[in-house]
């Protein structure tokens, strides 16, 4: 191994082009103040051996992709780095001379075999960005606390179970992220991260949120999918700022009637989850863009949903609705109806009232028929009825002037009214499976006839 020492330095407030010199350490060390812009344009070195020839003059480092298996100590040496990247190598720890990186702002060591990182990490108390993400890393140290202006802290697919306490020191974090970790619960102290933006913990093993987390006052999205949460804190509804909820894929049976505080909340997803009622107060959720909650266990929606007046997409597929509640006819701005899967038998005539919806999709329900209203749908692109008991369809369904696809397999059907033949922009038809349309092949070969006839657009039906 290489021997390295420091040039000796015999000036102070030395110029040398645009950067400013002056020593901070007798001899040993020295300042090199850049801007921004001019450490973007700074030199990446990519050797180590390189670096130390200069080692003051070195503001990025990058040995990604270089097979080492350790850091060697006279990486303290770069008094002045910015920026290190470590990824991709065979690492298992960090030297404690890491430390010594005081003016250090990014840290990448993405996809090594590290464990453990060194109490000396706190020394980087200019530490913006640190990424451990895909390393076996089974704790932080307490010393993470000491990195004050930490900003993104990436912690993806580690083997963490727990997070320190000292979290809550990181004032300035705005991005925290332990997806696919082995974390099982959070502390209380994450609810002092009062610039935390986004909490990303899906993947991980919790059963519960800590009502503290009601104190994450800048928080815009919480992804805490794929989890084995029961329930949220009541405190969720403190949570002002936020717009993005993704808790797909949990055991939760009900959601707290605080969630209706959520006023700038534009997406919620509930999917796979056990939810057996929705509070009355999601209907205050007047952002609310769209809501997913398919995979659960409903019977029925609120009237209350009548105040989304901002929702464009229900997602609501594979649950046991039997009824839509007459209140959806006020979403005048909902464009997406998914409800495939349920047991729906009947659609209120007030859903003729939702002049911009495009799709809807009631695969798989019990309909015994349609409102006429629905022939108001002047904005309909997409109706998918296949797997009902229709035995008729309303003529009024020939008043679609923009219908593109038509799904009506699997139903009762006799017949269909004269008005369906006027359904001249449908290109994609199912009309034939599970019908009762034919009963030789010439009838067979006489309805294809008027479907090419009337219906030039269909090709395969």
């Amino acid at each position: 191994m290489h021997n390295y020492s420091l040039p000796d330095i015999k000036t102070r407030g030395q110029e040398k082009g645009n950067v400013a010199i002056e020593d901070t350490q007798k001899g040993y060390e020295t300042a090199i103040t850049i801007s921004v812009d001019e450490l973007f344009e700074a030199k990446k070195y990519t050797s180590l051996e390189e670096a130390l020839r200069d080692p003051l003059r070195v503001f990025r480092l990058s040995l990604n992709t270089s097979e080492l298996e350790h850091l060697p100590p006279e990486i303290g040496l770069l008094v002045n780095l910015k920026e290190l990247s470590l990824s991709w190598n065979r690492l298992t720890g960090l030297p404690p001379e890491i430390g010594k990186l005081t003016r250090l702002e990014r840290l990448f060591l993405h996809e090594n075999r590290i464990t453990n990182l060194p109490e000396e990490i706190g020394n980087l108390r200019h530490l913006q960005h640190l990424d451990i993400s895909r390393n076996p890393l089974r704790n932080l140290p307490a010393e993470i606390g000491d990195c004050t202006q930490l900003l993104h802290l990436n912690l993806i697919e580690t083997t963490l179970t727990s997070l320190p306490a000292e979290i809550g020191r990181l004032e300035q974090l705005k991005h925290l992220d332990i997806s696919s970790s082995h974390c099982a619960a959070l502390p209380a102290e994450l609810g002092q991260l009062k610039n935390l933006q986004q909490l990303n913990a899906n993947r991980c093993r919790l059963t519960e949120l800590p009502p503290e987390i009601g104190g994450l006052s800048a928080l815009q999205l919480l992804d805490i999918g794929i989890n084995q949460l029961r329930t949220l804190p009541s405190e969720i509804g403190l949570l002002e700022n936020l717009e993005y909820v993704f808790a797909n894929n949990n055991v939760m049976t009900s959601l707290p009637a605080e969630i209706g505080r959520l006023k700038n909340i534009q997406k919620l997803v509930f999917s796979f989850n056990a939810l057996t009622a929705l509070p009355d107060e999601i209907g205050q959720l007047t952002s609310l863009i769209k809501l997913d909650i398919s995979s659960n266990h409903l019977t029925a929606l609120p009237e209350t949903i009548g105040g989304m007046t901002n929702l464009k997409k229900i997602e609501l597929s594979n649950n046991r609705v039997m009824s839509f509640p007459v209140a959806i006819g006020q979403l005048s701005n909902l464009h997406t109806l998914d409800a495939n899967d349920n047991q729906l038998t009947t659609l209120p005539p007030e859903i003729g009232q939702v002049k911009n919806l495009r799709i809807i999709r009631l695969q798989n329900n019990c309909l015994t028929w349609l409102p006429n209203e629905i022939g108001g749908l002047s904005s309909l692109v997409s109706l998918n009825l296949n797997g009902n008991k229709l035995a008729s369809i309303p003529p009024e369904i020939g008043k679609l002037p923009n219908l593109n696809v038509l799904y009506l397999a699997y139903n009762q059907l006799t017949e269909v009214p004269e008005e369906f033949w006027e359904l001249k922009g449908v290109e994609s038809l199912e009309l034939m499976g599970g019908n009762r349309f034919v009963e030789s092949v010439e009838d067979m070969k006489a309805l294809r006839l008027k479907v090419r006839q009337f219906l030039p657009k269909v090709g395969f039906f």
